[in-house]
Protein backbone atom coordinates (compact mmCIF):
# COMPACT_ATOMS: atom_id res chain seq x y z
CA UNK A 1 0.00 0.00 0.00
CA UNK A 2 1.48 3.01 -0.74
CA UNK A 3 1.31 6.04 1.69
CA UNK A 4 0.03 9.66 0.48
CA UNK A 5 2.72 10.97 1.38
CA UNK A 6 4.86 9.87 -1.20
CA UNK A 7 2.25 11.24 -3.79
CA UNK A 8 2.45 14.69 -2.23
CA UNK A 9 2.92 17.54 -4.16
CA UNK A 10 4.19 21.17 -2.92
CA UNK A 11 2.31 23.68 -5.49
CA UNK A 12 4.84 26.20 -6.82
CA UNK A 13 3.42 28.74 -5.32
CA UNK A 14 4.22 27.78 -1.81
CA UNK A 15 7.47 26.53 -1.94
CA UNK A 16 9.42 29.54 -1.50
CA UNK A 17 7.24 30.35 1.28
CA UNK A 18 7.57 26.83 3.24
CA UNK A 19 11.55 27.10 2.28
CA UNK A 20 11.54 30.24 4.22
CA UNK A 21 9.84 29.12 6.85
CA UNK A 22 11.72 26.04 7.30
CA UNK A 23 15.18 28.14 7.02
CA UNK A 24 14.03 30.67 9.62
CA UNK A 25 12.75 28.17 12.08
CA UNK A 26 16.28 25.95 12.07
CA UNK A 27 18.88 27.98 13.18
CA UNK A 28 22.51 26.93 12.02
CA UNK A 29 24.26 24.50 14.11
CA UNK A 30 27.68 26.13 12.90
CA UNK A 31 26.29 29.31 14.54
CA UNK A 32 25.03 27.73 17.63
CA UNK A 33 28.48 26.66 17.99
CA UNK A 34 30.37 29.37 17.29
CA UNK A 35 27.68 31.09 19.98
CA UNK A 36 27.99 28.82 22.59
CA UNK A 37 31.97 28.82 22.51
CA UNK A 38 32.03 32.33 22.42
CA UNK A 39 29.76 32.51 25.49
CA UNK A 40 31.92 29.88 27.47
CA UNK A 41 35.07 31.98 26.66
CA UNK A 42 33.53 35.55 27.64
CA UNK A 43 32.61 34.05 31.05
CA UNK A 44 36.36 32.90 31.44
CA UNK A 45 37.25 36.58 30.64
CA UNK A 46 34.66 38.02 33.00
CA UNK A 47 35.39 35.88 35.55
CA UNK A 48 38.83 36.53 35.47
CA UNK A 49 37.79 40.71 35.88
CA UNK A 50 36.19 40.01 38.60
CA UNK A 51 39.29 38.29 40.04
CA UNK A 52 41.55 41.65 39.53
CA UNK A 53 38.72 43.44 40.56
CA UNK A 54 38.74 41.37 44.26
CA UNK A 55 35.02 40.71 43.89
CA UNK A 56 36.19 36.87 44.37
CA UNK A 57 38.59 35.71 46.15
CA UNK A 58 41.49 33.30 44.23
CA UNK A 59 39.88 29.45 45.31
CA UNK A 60 36.23 30.53 44.31
CA UNK A 61 38.01 31.81 41.05
CA UNK A 62 40.52 29.12 39.85
CA UNK A 63 37.29 26.75 40.73
CA UNK A 64 35.24 28.59 38.57
CA UNK A 65 38.10 28.78 35.69
CA UNK A 66 38.96 25.66 36.25
CA UNK A 67 35.08 24.25 35.39
CA UNK A 68 34.88 26.42 32.76
CA UNK A 69 37.70 25.70 31.06
CA UNK A 70 36.73 22.06 31.14
CA UNK A 71 33.50 22.96 29.95
CA UNK A 72 34.91 24.51 26.88
CA UNK A 73 37.27 22.06 26.18
CA UNK A 74 34.37 19.23 26.55
CA UNK A 75 32.87 21.29 24.34
CA UNK A 76 35.96 21.97 21.80
CA UNK A 77 36.53 18.18 21.58
CA UNK A 78 32.24 16.96 20.64
CA UNK A 79 32.18 20.02 18.42
CA UNK A 80 35.49 19.39 16.16
CA UNK A 81 34.07 17.12 13.84
CA UNK A 82 31.14 19.84 13.33
CA UNK A 83 33.64 22.83 13.21
CA UNK A 84 35.50 21.10 10.23
CA UNK A 85 34.02 21.62 6.27
CA UNK A 86 33.00 18.62 5.09
CA UNK A 87 35.03 19.08 2.03
CA UNK A 88 38.36 20.72 1.86
CA UNK A 89 39.15 22.53 -1.12
CA UNK A 90 42.51 21.31 -2.78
Amino acid sequence: MRSSYQTCLIPLDYQTPLYEYVVASHPNPQQDTAEQRRRLETQIERLRDLYVLGDIDKARYLAERDRLKRELALFRRTHARRDEPLHRPG
